[in-house]
């Protein structure tokens, strides 16, 4: 068995000391654990992987004594099926997927890593550019931040205002970003998955949208929600905009199609 770690900040102190990141495996809300992801997390694969690269952390839900009961929401995704993320020592995620291996039903440490690496080196030569001055490097940076769920609206704000006046294209990326940081302020205060999708399209139905990294998510929810209230209107709209940025994409052309025949299920139900 790995040492699995259950206290939050024990584990930030643990990632402090020893220099390694904190490896986060999210039980589901409901309190199951998936046979399939247990069976890969006891695998040798994995436990050599995190020997070496990570600091183990498991939050188990709905436990009497659990020291940071909305991490989920906090860091691994809200209601979205998030099973996993990798955080520094301060909580910061630099990765989060379901990083397993179809083909043996395994840990895919490559795929971990990759993410992991990915996410640093983003970071880091977007950062290094930003220091140098380069606006657009510094807007590409925040949004790296919002989509990891690691600046809020707040902090969103005091970034861009470093930024001083903006010319009309990086004002429309503003605008995205401040969409893209209330979405995910959603995500980490809504009390159930269908709290989210109306909150989701509430922030539709005022005209905003998040910046590309989130707006899938976010379009889904939407969707969701919208089928939730019976609002065609909304609907339609929220399924031409899916359309629009993810059209051509043919991993989506089935359920594109799903939604079209919700749609127009929804519409003759119209009196």
């Amino acid at each position: 068995m790995a040492p699995w770690e259950t206290d939050y900040a024990k584990a930030l102190e643990a990632s402090r000391k020893s220099g390694k990141s904190v490896f986060v495996y999210f039980e589901s809300l409901g309190g199951g654990l998936p046979k399939r992801i247990a069976k890969a997390l006891e695998a040798p694969r994995f436990l050599e992987w995190a020997k070496g690269h990570v600091l183990l952390y498991h939050l188990s839900c709905g436990l009497p004594d659990e020291s940071h009961p909305r991490l989920q929401q906090e860091k691994g995704g809200g209601w979205l099926y998030v099973h996993m993320a990798i955080l520094d020592a301060e909580g910061h995620v630099l990765a989060k997927g379901t990083w397993l291996d179809d083909a043996e039903d395994c840990f895919d440490e490559q795929a971990a890593q990759a993410a992991l690496d990915a996410g640093r080196n983003k970071e880091g030569t977007l950062r290094g550019l930003a220091e140098k001055g380069d606006r657009t490097a510094s807007l590409e940076l925040l949004e790296h931040d919002v989509a990891l769920w690691n600046l809020g609206p707040q902090g969103l704000e005091k970034r861009l205002a470093a930024l001083g006046r903006l010319d009309a294209g990086e004002a429309a990326a503003a605008a995205g970003l401040r969409a893209g940081a209330e979405y995910v302020e959603a995500c980490q205060r809504a009390d159930s998955p269908q709290d989210l999708r109306r909150l989701c399209v509430e922030m539709f139905r005022g005209g905003k949208l998040p910046c590309s990294t989130l707006r899938f998510a976010f379009l889904s929810e939407v969707l969701e929600g919208a089928h939730q209230e019976r609002d065609a209107i909304v609907l339609e709209q929220a399924l031409g905009r899916f359309r629009e940025w993810h059209g051509m994409d043919p991993r989506f052309a089935w359920g594109i199609g799903q939604w079209q025949e919700r749609l127009e299920k929804l519409k003759s139900r119209r009196p």
